[in-house]
């Protein structure tokens, strides 16, 4: 019986060895999918805008500004902060491409400075685990 309660012992430590990493390594990799995204659809925002297609920038917008509410739902405490700050201006943006306000344009590039940088956390993470990421953004 000793022996069994062993084996167990050494089979769910191995689980655990293999299954922790590669749940952190999996959560970093979301986030930073997460953070892509969201450059991704704001570029679309602002290709549209520049080619004065107010309507589809409007559209592009909308679902901008979702995806930002999604992932901030996600986000560790600094990140939701900046896109919470982010997401306070949906309804300017949004008025101001239904208006066809040419201002717009520069409304969304600073949007783009403010977006959390994706590649900066890819060149952290061969260097530094999640959870010591994790832990430092909490303090």
């Amino acid at each position: 019986m000793k022996r069994y309660l062993v084996v167990v012992g050494l089979i769910v430590a191995a689980f655990l060895a293999g299954y922790v990493p590669a749940k952190l390594r999996y959560n970093s990799l979301e986030q930073q999918y997460r953070k892509a995204r969201l450059h991704r659809l704001l570029g679309m925002v602002l290709i549209e805008v520049q080619m004065n297609n107010y309507g589809t920038a409007r559209e592009r917008a909308t679902e901008f500004f979702n995806a930002v509410t999604e992932a901030a739902s996600h986000a560790d405490r600094r990140t939701r902060l900046r896109l919470e700050n982010i997401q306070s201006r949906r309804d300017e943006i949004i008025a101001d491409l239904t208006a066809m306000n040419p201002e717009v344009t520069s409304k969304v590039r600073g949007i783009f400075v403010e977006l959390p940088n994706p590649e900066a956390d890819y060149a952290r993470g061969s260097t530094q685990s999640a959870e010591a990421r994790s832990t430092a953004s909490a303090n």
